[in-house]
């Protein structure tokens, strides 16, 4: 698994998981865009699985669309997404992620298990269609991990890549 920061030069690799085209929507200030691969294994190319979408407004991020291949789902693609939003957000010192479910999309498109999927990820229902997580929920979030700091520091480098190993431990200094 493997998140890349997107750009203009490489959207199209995940125009098809856009299909209502939310990133012309939002282009006028390039959004806030992850696309994350599954790697093949045997012949060592990657296959786009999932991308995630957002702006920032305030001291909010905007979470406008996040899709995963039916197939992948459940298989942590989408909490890694997720976890990006989160890191983003708490880089940048944002307060809270955001998200609007467009119910007549969910209940036309199997994608009823939106809301649950979110609550599962420290959202909460504002309004029937809006649902807001903290950054400081987020971090407050009681994790055990089976190995040490600097290992979790190296996993979470190996997993988005896009940062230094010390972005994510100042001890790694």
């Amino acid at each position: 698994m493997r998140t890349v920061t997107l750009s203009k030069n490489n959207m199209s690799i995940f125009k098809d998981m856009d299909p209502f085209d939310v990133a012309a929507s939002i282009r006028n200030q390039m959004p806030v865009a992850w696309g994350i691969f599954r790697s093949d294994g045997e012949d060592d190319q990657s296959s786009p699985v999932g991308l995630l979408l957002g702006e920032v407004v305030g001291k909010e991020l905007i979470i406008r669309w996040i899709f995963v291949i039916p197939k992948y789902r459940e298989h942590s693609y989408g909490e890694a997404l997720l976890d990006k939003c989160f890191y983003f957000a708490d880089k940048r010192k944002l307060e809270t992620l955001s998200v609007y479910l467009d119910t007549d999309y969910a209940k036309s498109r199997a994608c009823l298990g939106a809301g649950e999927f979110f609550r599962a990820h420290l959202f909460n229902y504002v309004t029937t269609d809006h649902m807001v997580a903290t950054v400081a929920d987020y971090k407050n979030q009681v994790l055990d991990p089976p190995y040490s700091v600097e290992e979790e520091a190296l996993c979470l480098y190996m997993l988005f890549g896009d940062e230094n190993p010390e972005d994510y431990n100042p001890n790694l200094k």
